[in-house]
């Protein structure tokens, strides 16, 4: 076995606020590929420092102003520090293991899956990775040129929520625990996914009720030329526990439907455009099961992007 080591690439971010957060989430990373005769493995990992400042430092903020809390003038902290692990075995068993650093004292499990590939096309997936819903959550953040959610510190999240942002408080997107029955059939332009993960699951490693949320997402990659295009669909049936009348827990399924288009690709020069539209239901509903004035809803976030 010869170790093929790909060059790395460095980069130091930094944010500037006072209207709004801009971070580019280029971080230092390498990787290291082992190949055998049935047995690949690769090591990778990244680490991105990240700078901000904001201008609710100034002084206690007022009544009337957009700043909730006092913030530091100037915040250093990692953004992300991962390590990854990803065993191929006989190009039809994938293990995947990435674990985060990025609180220093605390480790967090990003990716924890294992995938199976059957040779008609389909394959398995279970363990603790990112839901087939909201493109822009789909699409790594390795990739990205800005982080996904506009995050101000000081600021409430509710005056900030971007689109990715909502999906994600709303339970919609990024990771959680279950699995999904994926496939590309004869390698053609057409992949789908169908999964069922635990939805209500507060700490991301274990269920907390006995509801579950199905997802499904159909991708279409279209041949127009130089430019790739893909058109997406999905649909997502979300659980929603709340406290009944008589003091005891029940639950409602919300839907919500996404719309995405993406034109380019992040392996080719030239111009790239995502695009995409949630509608629904809404899922963040009161003790009693009614819906919330939309006016009245704060979504707690940490102060740091997520």
């Amino acid at each position: 076995m010869k170790p093929q080591i790909r060059p790395s690439t460095v980069a130091v971010t930094s944010s500037f606020v006072v209207a709004c957060l801009l971070a580019a989430p280029s971080p230092v990373s390498a990787q290291v590929r082992i190949d055998s005769r049935a047995l690949e493995l690769e090591f990778s990992g990244r680490l991105q420092f990240q700078l901000q400042t904001s201008s609710c430092d100034d002084a206690s903020p007022a009544p009337t102003s957009a700043c909730a809390e006092e913030a530091p003038g100037l915040d250093m902290f990692l953004r992300r520090a991962r390590v990854s692990l990803e065993a191929t075995i006989d190009e039809r068993l994938t293990l995947k293991l990435e674990p985060d650093f990025s609180d220093v004292d605390e480790v967090s499990l990003k990716d924890a899956w294992g995938r199976y590939a059957f040779g008609s096309g389909l394959a398995v997936k279970a363990g603790h990775f990112k839901r087939p819903f909201d493109g822009f959550h789909l699409t790594s953040s390795s990739h990205l040129p800005f982080e996904r959610a506009v995050v101000v510190p000081g600021v409430p999240s509710a005056r900030l929520a971007s689109y990715s942002g909502l999906t994600k408080a709303s339970g919609l997107s990024d990771r959680d625990i279950g699995f999904t029955l994926e496939g590309n059939p004869g390698d053609g332009p057409v992949t789908f996914w169908l999964g069922a993960f635990t939805g209500g699951s507060e700490s991301s490693a274990g269920d907390s009720n006995t509801e579950k949320q199905f997802v499904g997402r159909v991708q279409v990659a279209l041949d127009v030329g130089a430019t790739p295009l893909e058109l997406a669909a999905a649909v997502a049936a979300s659980d929603a526990p709340y406290t009944a009348a008589d003091g005891g827990t029940d639950a409602d399924y919300y839907t919500d439907f996404e719309l995405w288009a993406e034109r380019g690709g992040w392996d080719r020069p030239g111009l790239l455009v995502q695009t995409g539209l949630v509608l629904g239901d809404n899922p963040r509903l009161d003790e009693s099961g009614a819906t919330y004035d939309l006016s009245l809803i704060h979504i707690s976030e940490p102060t740091r992007p997520y």
